[in-house]
């Protein structure tokens, strides 16, 4: 048996079942003048497509995940474990007391905006107020004013303040 010039298959009566080489027809081209040899057969090479690149598209919304999670997770902290555990990173409070000869109630006021009604000589601590200046106010209970006081609040501290009548 013969071996296929092009690309080395047994031939099978002169023809490559592999490549379609016709040793009849080779033959007789070969006997032609002016015949030259064809150049062996050289494979192909055989197109394979780059690798696809992987796309990043997954790993940026799992980050913007991992954010947003981390973001919700410090909201959550600073907003409800945090002042139920006593410690506020936004916030401080004003402990208020209010000195009377007489005793007796009194409404606390801060900014203007009734906070709640308290019993004279004891201390009362108001929580979540917003760090800066704020104005502290005692009126009686039918809303005579009697004694007023500027205070400053850092977050996470308490300022404490004394009231009387003037």
């Amino acid at each position: 048996m013969q071996n296929c010039p092009n690309c080395g298959s047994y031939l099978n009566q002169g023809y490559c079942g592999q490549c379609g080489f016709n040793q009849v027809q080779q033959n007789q081209y070969q006997q032609q003048p002016n015949y030259q040899q064809p150049p062996a057969y050289a494979p192909q090479p055989i197109y394979a497509p780059p690798p696809e690149k992987k796309s990043s598209g997954g790993s940026i919304a799992a980050a913007i995940v991992v954010v947003i999670v981390v973001i919700m997770a410090l909201v959550l902290i600073s907003t409800y474990i945090l002042p139920m555990s006593g410690i506020n990173i936004t916030t401080g409070a004003i402990q208020v007391r209010y000195n009377s000869v007489w005793g007796g109630d009194v409404n606390i006021y801060i900014d203007g905006v009734l906070e709640d009604t308290i019993s004279s000589d004891q201390w009362y601590t108001f929580n979540g107020i917003i760090q800066g200046s704020h104005t502290v106010s005692a009126y009686s209970l039918d809303g005579g004013f009697l004694d007023s006081s500027t205070v400053h609040v850092s977050a996470g501290e308490t300022t404490s303040v004394q009231l009387s009548y003037l």
